[in-house]
């Protein structure tokens, strides 16, 4: 099967994905003072993500991969047509909604698509494939996005609607392998504890990950950076991830090994701590750089543990989903709260906290070292 148009579909998904966000973030900061009602329009996409995403993941182990991808853009664009309407919060909410069953359905489809039919150094080196294009996208949005916000929401959203266009153009030239008669689907499995591990380290990050998505720009702002300037430093943050996804593709020695996991933990704590202090775009920009390298570390780790040698790679991908969007869901609800109650960088504080305990329950795991339960 020829993977290369999917990867340049998850490539323009992630910069439409990045688009979406500032757009929809300097639109929510328009809109609303308040960093709670901020919060919330990520609370209510992430809440809409972790809803779904096991069960499209799932669901395209039974009817496949394909139709579950082209719906999903066609749902994102009606999520970014939204923000055209006059500003308020019901707008903001819903189009943050509708990105969520976008996210559910896309994600979780194609990352197990991307794993078809690979298992150890093949599927380490198709994955690698995958994170670098989704990362190259990730990290060229949100400056093209930058600058078109500077001109106008019309100029930017029309970008994203052309992107959306591409990704089914791309998607729609993957020929699907003939799905088997019966998939093994047990009701009820078993974790491996490097699943487990990857999972809550994703956990973990994408609860900063979130806070990062939906309040930075807020926080940026506030700093008296401008909407170019917020894009270059999210383009900077998903540079680092591109950079550390190379990197893992190419030395492949991390596979089943902590150390590498624990150390770049370690890393990204201290950019969140740069990110508490900051009050530069250079230290902004030092603090993101820094925990890029982390997000990309657990994320490329969860991903490639939930499909070597897995019989249910959609599923097991699913719930990789989740804990992401779990984590993403947490921490624009608690990070809110936090810039509320205090200022707009104390939820980094709490991104130091979340990450250590995170450590010491994967410690505790390893140290198990015993398959679990399957979660559902």
């Amino acid at each position: 099967m020829n993977k290369l148009p999917m990867y340049v579909a998850a490539l323009m998904m992630d910069v439409v994905n990045g688009s979406f966000f500032l757009i929809a973030g300097l639109v929510a900061a328009a809109v609303t003072d308040n960093p709670i009602l901020i919060g919330l329009s990520g609370t209510l996409h992430f809440g809409v993500k972790i809803l779904l995403s096991v069960y499209f993941g799932h669901l395209s182990d039974q009817i496949g991969r394909k139709p579950l991808l082209v719906a999903s853009c066609l749902i994102l664009a009606s999520a970014v047509m939204l923000l055209l309407l006059p500003g308020s919060l019901t707008v903001v909410y819903l189009s943050f909604m509708l990105a969520g069953v976008t996210a559910a359905m896309f994600w979780p489809v194609l990352g197990a698509w991307a794993g078809e039919g690979a298992d150890g150094q093949e599927l380490l080196d198709d994955l690698g494939k995958f994170n670098i294009a989704f990362s190259v996208g990730m990290t060229v949005g949100p400056f093209i996005t930058g600058g078109l916000m500077g001109l106008s929401t019309l100029a930017a959203v029309a970008f994203t609607l052309i992107g959306i266009l591409a990704i089914i153009t791309f998607v729609l030239q993957v020929k699907e392998p003939p799905r088997q008669t019966k998939v093994e689907q047990p009701q009820v499995g078993t974790v491996p504890p490097f699943v487990l591990v990857g999972w809550i380290a994703n956990f973990a990050n994408f609860t900063a990950v979130g806070i990062v998505r939906i309040l930075f720009p807020k926080m940026a702002l506030e700093l008296g950076i401008s909407s170019f300037g917020i894009g270059t430093l999210f383009g900077l943050f998903y540079l680092a991830w591109l950079v550390t996804f190379v990197i893992m593709r190419v030395h492949s020695g991390w596979q089943y090994n902590p150390a590498p996991l624990y150390l770049l933990q370690g890393v990204g704590i201290g950019g969140f701590a740069i990110l508490w202090q900051a009050r530069s775009s250079v230290g902004l920009a030092l603090g993101l750089v820094l925990f890029g390298i982390c997000v990309a570390m657990t994320y490329y780790s969860s991903l490639f543990y939930c499909q070597d040698g897995q019989p249910d790679r959609g599923r097991k991908t699913g719930f990789h989903e989740f804990f992401l969007g779990s984590g993403m869901l947490i921490g624009p609800f608690v990070g809110g709260i936090l810039a509320e109650r205090f200022a707009l960088q104390t939820p980094f504080a709490f991104c130091i906290l979340v990450t250590v305990l995170a450590m010491i329950v994967e410690m505790g795991v390893l140290r198990q070292g015993k398959n679990l339960s399957h979660p559902g």
